[in-house]
C-alpha cells in the first residue's frame, strides 16, 4: 500500500468562502434548496477563479485522498481477517490444550494404577519371602536340635526354593 504523501501545492488563489451555518434548526425545504443552489453557484464561481495548475492540484489531491481511503478500507479488511484467523487459531489451540490435558490425566491415572499394582505385588512378594525365611529358620532350628537328619534337610530346602 502506498503511504500517503503530503500535498505540496501552491497556495490557492481565490476568494475564501466561509461555511454558512444555519441559526434556525428547522428551515423550509425551499430555503434549503436555495441555499444548496447558492452554495453550488459559489463553488462554481470559486473554481472558475482558479488557474489550470491549481485545478490539477485539487484533482490530484482528491485522487490521492480516494486512494488513501481505498487503502485504509483494504487494511481494515486485512485486519479483520487477521483477527478472525487469530481467533480461529486460539479456539483450535484451546481445544488442543484440553485434549492434551485429558491425555495427561489419563496417563497419570494409568501411572497411579501401575504404582498401586506394583506396591501390592511388592507386598505379596515380601510376604512370600518372609514365609520362606520363616520356614528356613524352622528347618535350621530342627537341624540344630537334631530332630531332622541331614539328608532330609536338602529335600526340605528344595521345597522352599519353589
Amino acid at each position: 500500500m502506498r503511504k500517503p504523501t503530503p500535498v505540496k501545492s501552491k497556495a490557492l488563489e481565490g476568494e475564501h468562502l466561509p461555511k454558512q451555518r444555519s441559526t434556525v434548526s428547522q428551515k423550509s425545504t425551499s430555503t434549503r434548496q436555495q441555499q444548496t443552489s447558492s452554495n453550488g453557484n459559489a463553488l462554481r464561481d470559486a473554481l472558475g477563479k482558479l488557474d489550470a495548475n491549481q485545478l490539477t492540484e485539487i484533482v490530484k489531491s482528491g485522487l490521492e485522498l480516494a486512494n488513501n481511503i481505498v487503502g485504509y478500507a483494504h487494511e481494515r479488511e486485512k485486519t479483520k481477517q487477521v483477527r478472525i484467523n487469530a481467533q480461529a487459531e486460539m479456539i483450535k489451540y484451546t481445544a488442543e490444550v484440553k485434549n492434551v490435558r485429558q491425555q495427561e490425566k489419563t496417563k497419570r491415572s494409568e501411572i497411579e494404577k501401575n504404582r498401586n499394582d506394583n506396591k501390592l505385588n511388592h507386598k505379596v512378594l515380601m510376604k512370600t519371602e518372609d514365609n520362606k525365611h520363616d520356614k528356613f529358620m524352622k528347618i535350621m532350628d530342627l537341624v540344630s536340635s537334631g530332630k531332622i537328619k541331614e539328608e532330609a534337610v536338602f529335600e526340605l530346602l528344595d521345597t522352599l526354593g519353589n
